[in-house]
């Protein structure tokens, strides 16, 4: 059987879902320090927060105005800064300061948090199957 895709077919499964998927393997960093309760699956939270949580790992880093400019639909200054709040108590970013403002950071990704990923991606573009995902994330890094 084979399961390679020609690379169009590749792009047109995968759409802005691959740029996605390599911004946020390559944000992936160890998180031994957080205690097990902090640790949470992106695709567990609700619509709002993954977009912001989206924004900040696609981006690598970002203030609230930034992540609030770069949102589809309007939020307040508020509601954006809330959501930042519970998303750092959830282990899902950090925050620094820069100057007068805060920045924030992804925090560190459980490997149970990749695989789920993986597997919901394997789930919503290819069927199921781990192996043709695999297959499509060698074809975009070949064409790369």
């Amino acid at each position: 059987m084979n399961l390679s895709l020609p690379a169009t077919n590749v792009a047109c499964q995968i759409g802005k879902f691959a740029r996605s998927i390599k911004t946020f393997a390559n944000s992936i960093i160890a998180s031994s320090g957080r205690p097990r309760h902090a640790r949470i699956m992106l695709y567990r939270l609700p619509p709002r927060e993954r977009q912001v949580a989206e924004i900040v790992h696609q981006r690598g880093e970002a203030s609230a105005t930034e992540i609030r400019q770069a949102l589809p639909e309007p939020l307040s200054n508020g509601a954006v800064r809330s959501m930042l709040s519970r998303l750092q108590s959830k282990g899902v970013v950090r925050r620094r300061r820069d100057g007068i403002r805060y920045v924030y950071l992804p925090a560190g990704v459980d490997p149970a948090v990749r695989e789920a990923v993986l597997r919901r991606v394997s789930r919503d573009f290819f069927d199921g199957s781990l192996a043709r995902a695999a297959d499509a994330m060698i074809a975009l890094r070949d064409a790369e």
